[in-house]
């Protein structure tokens, strides 16, 4: 069952100064009655924001950029650094034909950066560059195995 409306005001009710006769109230002398007409909605598109895409081939290859970084220092873990830096460094450069290349860019420098340090470690604790600068057919082979 519909609800009841409000009854209508007591005779003799004025409405407060200022104010406009309530709703329910006769129309004043000289207006005809205005036909109910319901509020018209105008369908109105809104703007849906778009989730910005990530770079995860540039994401990844940063993260193992640094990972690999960090590992290239420690001589035992840079057999690691290598393999990380090697796949951090494919990761980036494919990374790069997204459409966000930012961190994709970071990740190919702190890779390139990471090889060239396990290098050098490498070379440092194991002594690599010794053995290439003397020739292959040296009198002295012997003594280089001591």
């Amino acid at each position: 069952m519909p609800p009841q409306p409000y009854a209508p005001p007591p005779q003799g009710y004025a409405p407060p100064q200022g104010y406009a006769p309530p709703p329910y109230a006769p129309p004043p002398q000289g207006y005809a009655p205005q036909p109910y007409a319901p509020p018209t909605y105008v369908p109105v598109a809104v703007p849906v924001p778009q989730e910005q895409g990530s770079n995860g081939l540039g994401v990844a290859g940063l993260v193992l950029g640094i990972i690999a970084l960090v590992f290239a220092f420690i001589p035992c873990l840079n057999v690691l650094s290598l393999i990380m830096g090697g796949i951090g460094l494919l990761l980036s450069f494919f990374g790069l034909f997204a459409r966000r290349k930012g961190m994709a860019f970071a990740g190919l420098l702190l890779c390139m950066a990471a090889l060239a340090v396990t290098a050098t470690v490498n070379d440092m604790v194991f002594g690599f560059g010794d053995r290439r600068s003397k020739p292959a057919n040296s009198a002295d082979w012997a003594t280089d195995l001591e």
